[in-house]
């Protein structure tokens, strides 16, 4: 079952993120934080699975992860989900940056 918390105001990508973690998928709709039950274990061996498949298919510089954030609107009120798996790359100049 999916729940949204009640907040008085919409979120930002900071606010967000200063909510921190819990025992939640959570995922967040223009600005409204939505709460749903973590992925069983079936869900996660499937997606390790999965994952460890694309990975030996993949081109070297790109990675399947599992259960990343992805801020798909960042401008508030701010979307921001967290699909199953994800394949991306290019990390290593964004991490040269900082």
């Amino acid at each position: 079952m999916t729940a949204a918390r009640a907040h008085p105001t919409l979120l930002s990508v900071e606010q967000w993120r200063a909510l921190g973690e819990d025992d939640f998928h959570a995922e967040m709709q223009e600005g409204v934080p939505i709460e749903s039950p973590r992925p069983s274990k079936a869900h996660a061996r499937i997606l390790f699975r999965l994952c460890t498949q694309l990975a030996e298919q993949l081109l070297v510089e790109l990675e399947a992860l599992p259960e990343v954030e992805v801020v798909v609107d960042a401008v508030t009120p701010a979307t921001v989900r967290v699909p199953d798996v994800v394949v991306c790359g290019g990390f290593e100049r964004w991490l040269q940056r900082a």
